[in-house]
């Protein structure tokens, strides 16, 4: 649970509030889009290989500004970033509905992809400079939460705005929604950069490292190294596993769009009561407490997805990944927090982001290959290996840092 100090936190703090309405609306209208934008893209082109580029585009951003949006955050203000990343985003939404061809559409949703990739390093940031190292974890989870109340009202907004209206309407409320998000950030958000500058500059007379030296530690920082590849093994998985793979495989066995659709909705709801228990036992206990839980029940969910001949059995697989990725997500973005170099939390957050950002195409392209070469089922127990891995590898080599860190 959200512990009282924290709640009573949230509500003297009003920056953290407008944060989180500012992603939940980012992130309701990319859940807005997701039920209908293959179908837009398909109306252009009905090559899969294009419709599924079309769609993963947006997740480009997190690999290409994560390192830009930490620096500019470090230099210039976490504003700059919150504010400008989610006017980006609208600018390519707001593109979108006037795309005549599938180049078009594929630029638009490049330029939504770039801002998004902005305001979620940006944050990362702001809930950093807003926590203690004893709430950090819990604040961090804000973040998760808000995406996850997104992404999980956003598609039936969309699917129902598709039907009574057309597939048009849908893309011109999800621009809208993104305006409304602009909006909060720039009325509602204060910059918390001097606030955190000048308790670091009270707290020692060092400067920081140069941005290359700073790069040069966290690639060279073991925890730092297999925290962030942890996270790139969940992505991957979500993105090429759970979107990707699953859906096709779970047809395969017989299973209809609908079944599939509630399957993927499932899928969120676990996350809203482990993303809240993890952050608070992370806090508590450590950061790495909930790293066994979330890989066992990942491994457990895929194995019942796999031999899943039921709908039961299909909802039982939803709820055990669900639960799982939303025990490790708050924890690891928080580890790289913990070690960041002074002055360099910019930086760090953003050069966290770009690794694991690469498992939104790369998971969707190595999985793929293997289910071509092997089989849908294969495809999935490899995902499953290598979080396991990962997970191993992050709780032997990983030593948890000094619980009194300066921001």
């Amino acid at each position: 649970m959200i512990t009282q100090s924290v709640l009573t936190s949230l509500k003297a703090n009003k920056g953290v509030v407008a944060l989180c309405a500012a992603i939940f609306f980012s992130l309701l209208s990319q859940g807005i889009i997701s039920p209908v934008l293959p179908q837009y893209a398909e109306s252009f082109d009905d090559r899969a290989f294009l419709i599924g580029a079309a769609v993963g585009l947006f997740g480009i951003g997190r690999v290409v500004m994560g390192l830009p949006a930490g620096f500019l955050a470090q230099r210039r203000g976490r504003r700059a970033v919150l504010i400008g990343g989610t006017a980006l985003t609208f600018l390519g939404a707001i593109l979108v509905p006037f795309s005549s061809n599938l180049v078009e559409l594929m630029v638009f949703r490049g330029i939504s992809g770039l801002g998004g990739g902005a305001y979620m390093v940006g944050a990362a940031i702001y809930l950093r400079d807003v926590s203690t190292p004893e709430t950090r974890t819990r604040y961090q989870s804000l973040q998760d939460l808000s995406i996850v109340l997104g992404v999980t009202v956003g598609p039936f907004i969309g699917g129902w705005m598709a039907d009574s209206y057309g597939i048009k309407s849908a893309l011109y409320v999800q621009a809208a929604v993104v305006l409304f998000a602009v909006a909060i950030a720039w009325v509602w958000l204060p910059e918390t950069k001097g606030k955190v500058d000048a308790a670091r500059a009270s707290a020692t007379s060092q400067t920081g490292p140069s941005t290359l030296a700073a790069l040069k530690i966290l690639l060279s920082h073991p925890g730092f190294v297999v925290a962030s590849t942890f996270n790139l093994s969940i992505v991957a998985f979500r993105q090429g596993g759970r979107f990707a793979i699953m859906p096709l495989f779970a047809q395969q066995k017989g299973f209809d769009l609908t079944d599939i659709g509630i399957f993927l909705t499932v899928t969120h709801i676990p996350q809203f009561i482990t993303i809240i228990g993890g952050g608070y036992m992370s806090d508590r206990f450590g950061r790495k407490t909930t790293i066994i839980p979330a890989a066992t029940l990942i491994i457990l969910g895929i194995t019942a997805f796999v031999y899943a001949d039921n709908f039961v059995l299909l909802l039982l697989a939803a709820v055990l990944m669900g639960a799982g990725e939303g025990f490790v997500g708050p924890p690891l973005i928080t580890y790289a927090a913990d070690v960041a170099p002074s002055g360099m939390v910019g930086i760090t957050m953003g050069l966290y982001r770009t690794i694991g950002g690469t498992g939104f195409l790369g998971g969707a392209l190595f999985l793929g290959a293997v289910a071509d070469l092997l089989s849908y089922e294969w495809s999935l127990w490899v995902s499953g290996i290598l979080v396991v891995v990962a997970a191993a590898v992050f709780i032997v080599v990983a030593k948890e840092p000094n619980r009194v860190h300066s921001q």
